[in-house]
This record gives structure tokens, C-alpha cells and sequence, in this order.
């Protein structure tokens, strides 16, 4: 997802067989084992869809305590296969506090509560992330169906 937006788009779309556009991405996060972000929104966004999301930078939601940092490199496949080896979300509820809190944080920090468009702001901010936690709870708090291999869905989106 990062090479979207650096010069090996080329190279990393033709080895997909397909271009990088906004609906390949985001199917691609939604059947994702693990996301790995240096500093984007795609690792917010697999937060989102409780999947496991490795750090390899700072972010913005690093006050959820939901991705692990990786910064060693020497230490990245032994971050990888740990992750692996352990459930996406142990705990749906505190991974969705965790969230929560997160966007409460990020709400406070950002939207000023005495401003008119505060109203506006946030029915935006449920308008963006509503859909995204609506869909994970319609199909069992997270659980992905073994049988949605994102080669249907990206065939589907191109």
C-alpha cells in the first residue's frame, strides 16, 4: 500500500496484475493477516477491521496501544511470525475501547467543543467510521468468513 505512493507503484502493480486503486486497497485490508505501516492510515484502517497491525514508525493512534512496534530490522520476522502465531483481537470489547478512546482523544485534540461546525464534524467523523464498524459487527464482531478470498473481491472491484 505504501509503494501506492512511492515510485515502485509501477513495479508492485505489475507484479498484482492489477492497478492500485482505492478498491483494491481497501480489500486488500479487509483480508489481510497482518497490515505493516510505516506511518499511514492503512494501519488505523486495519485497526478498524481488527486485524493485526505491525509499526514501523510513530503513528497517530499509537495512544490505542492496539499495532506492535517493530523498529529493529534485525528483529522484523520474529515480530511477524509472533504476530501470527496469536489471534488478531484476544478481546473484541477492549480492542474496540481501545478505539473508542483513540477517536475520543483524537476528537478532543482536533475539534475544538465551543466551534458551530463541532456538530458537523462529528456526525463527518460517524459518516467516515460508522459504515467500516457497522460491516465488522453485521459479520460477527470481526470474524472473517473463511470462504472471502480477496481475489473474488478485487475481481469483483476491477
Amino acid at each position: 500500500i505504501y509503494a501506492l505512493q512511492s515510485s515502485n507503484a509501477p513495479q508492485l502493480q505489475a507484479l498484482l496484475g492489477r492497478k492500485l486503486d482505492k478498491a483494491a486497497i481497501e480489500a486488500y485490508l479487509r483480508h489481510a493477516e497482518l497490515v505493516v505501516t510505516e506511518n499511514g492510515s492503512s494501519g488505523w484502517e486495519g485497526l478498524m477491521l481488527a486485524r493485526r497491525v505491525l509499526l514501523l514508525a510513530r503513528t497517530f493512534y499509537d495512544g490505542a496501544g492496539l499495532g506492535v512496534r517493530a523498529t529493529d530490522p534485525d528483529r522484523l520476522n520474529a515480530a511477524i511470525l509472533d504476530m501470527l502465531a496469536k489471534p488478531a483481537v484476544a478481546d473484541m470489547a477492549a480492542h474496540d475501547q481501545a478505539l473508542g478512546a483513540a477517536i475520543d482523544a483524537e476528537l478532543e485534540a482536533t475539534f475544538p467543543m465551543t466551534t458551530a461546525g463541532t456538530d458537523r464534524a462529528v456526525d463527518r467523523l460517524a459518516a467516515v467510521i460508522g459504515p467500516a464498524l457497522l460491516e465488522r459487527r453485521v459479520s460477527g464482531e470481526g470474524d472473517r468468513e473463511a470462504d472471502s478470498p480477496v481475489s473474488a473481491e478485487l475481481a469483483a472491484s476491477a
